[in-house]
């Protein structure tokens, strides 16, 4: 029996068309990172044969060091709970943040297919109010949020998704980066560009220095 290509690979994970990096990688990235996150440039899946530019993706968040303010503590504990789903990948570096809302059949591929696009594996989903407890607890090195109202809820915002997201911001010392939720990125599927420019300015800032 012959051997799958990766590309027979991803197009059996629906992860066709490939986006293609049309610029060098930061110089903080180290040869064994950058072949990693060169690999990682599997796309959601979008229009046939559409190539994504990712030349901007890092230039304008990372290098203008654009941070919101850090979320208070004692603003969340005095909130009435809120429920998130809540996933780990195996190593901890990234903490997904959804709304508790079950997630349908297609989202649930979805989200597999951003994880295999991301080279990461996912421990079993939770349900949790306490996110800082989780923190603390696994460690993680970044947050990802996916959907406005949970960007909203976390970073104790009124702003709106397309402000909140394409840049990084803190929360108890962690970077923080927010996206769309699975449920729009099925509706509207042009937004799929923007959430893998998200998903690639979280995997640039976990390997760049910390300055927070």
């Amino acid at each position: 029996m012959s051997l799958m290509t990766r590309e027979d690979m991803l197009r059996e994970l629906e992860l066709l068309p490939i986006w293609q990096l049309r610029a060098p990688l930061p110089s903080f990235l180290d040869a064994e990172v950058e072949a990693e996150v060169v690999a990682q440039s599997a796309a959601l899946p979008i229009a046939e044969n559409q190539t994504i530019e990712t030349e901007g993706i890092v230039a304008d968040a990372l290098e203008k060091e654009i941070f919101s303010p850090a979320t208070s503590l004692d603003v969340l504990s005095e909130a009435a709970p809120v429920f998130f789903t809540v996933i780990l990948n195996d190593s901890a570096d990234y903490l997904f943040v959804l709304s508790s809302t079950p997630l349908q059949a297609d989202e649930q591929n979805l989200l597999k297919n951003i994880f295999m696009a991301m080279r990461i594996k996912a421990q079993p989903a939770e349900t949790s109010s306490n996110i800082v407890q989780l923190m603390n607890t696994h460690q993680p090195k970044l947050l990802i949020t996916m959907g406005e109202s949970t960007a909203q809820a976390i970073l104790q915002s009124s702003e709106s998704l397309p402000n909140l997201r394409g840049k990084l911001h803190q929360f108890q010392n962690l970077p923080l980066v927010a996206t769309y939720d699975l449920a729009h990125l099925l509706q509207v599927s042009a937004d799929k560009a923007q959430a893998w420019d998200d998903f690639c300015l979280a995997m640039h800032s976990l390997h760049k220095p910390n300055k927070l």
